[in-house]
């Protein structure tokens, strides 16, 4: 609540006082919690999210549309799909299973027999939208911003296998309550407003992010991580 909500009133106080003439907010696929509506559409409803996490982003949309009503702030709000690529953080599944490649003291988690699914999008296919969505006012609009491809998680799993040649070790677990079963994007909005088109497939971006991965901790494929 402390960062999500009230730092992005903060925010949304100065870009209005200092009549900043364009606002973007990083969303996240997450506000749309579990739905059998697929793919996800920026008109379905927000009303039922699974986390603290999606409901704060949810509620700093809400109030970003009174800074857009009272101020007349133009707003841009992206809802991310399943960001990855070098540089993430280390706490997310690329890099806990990265990283399970090179240590094997490391077992990681995997809901639901592998098949939960998500709609991983590229760092790079991500800026791209951010520049321009910088460069666009529309007033208030929310847009989707994702690769519209959800894969399995054993998918993304054999992936990094392939890549790494290495065995990763896995233990089955029934998925949180706050993990909705996919993550599909409709980016049909952001290619219209924001002439977006993914670039990168999964496979791609993961020899990408595997490739940095490996320079970043300095391994090579017959070293543990130090």
């Amino acid at each position: 609540m402390e960062i999500n909500y009230s730092g992005t009133q903060i925010l949304l106080d100065l870009a209005a006082s200092h009549k900043i003439t364009q606002f973007v907010f990083a969303s996240t696929s997450s506000v749309y919690g579990q739905t059998d509506k697929l793919p996800f559409i920026e008109t379905d409803s927000c009303a039922q999210p699974l986390s603290p996490y999606a409901a704060t982003k949810r509620a700093a949309e809400m109030l970003a549309h009174v800074y857009y009503n009272i101020h007349g702030l133009n707003i841009t709000i992206l809802r991310l799909f399943n960001v990855y690529g070098p540089r993430g953080r280390p706490d997310m599944m690329p890099f806990k299973l990265m990283r399970a490649c090179i240590d094997s003291s490391c077992i990681v988690d995997v809901f639901d027999d592998g098949e939960i699914k998500r709609d991983w999008t590229y760092i790079d296919d991500v800026i791209d939208a951010f520049i321009n969505a910088l460069k666009q006012q529309y007033g208030y609009e929310i847009i989707n911003i994702g690769c519209g491809n959800p894969v399995t998680l054993s998918i993304f799993i054999k992936h990094i296998e392939n890549l790494s040649g290495k065995h990763i070790s896995k233990r089955s677990m029934k998925s949180h309550k706050t993990e909705p079963s996919i993550t599909y994007c409709d980016n049909s909005k952001a290619r219209k407003l924001l002439n977006f088109t993914p670039k990168t497939s999964v496979r791609e971006g993961l020899e990408k992010t595997w490739n940095w991965f490996r320079q970043e901790y300095n391994t090579d494929d017959d070293d543990d991580l130090h």
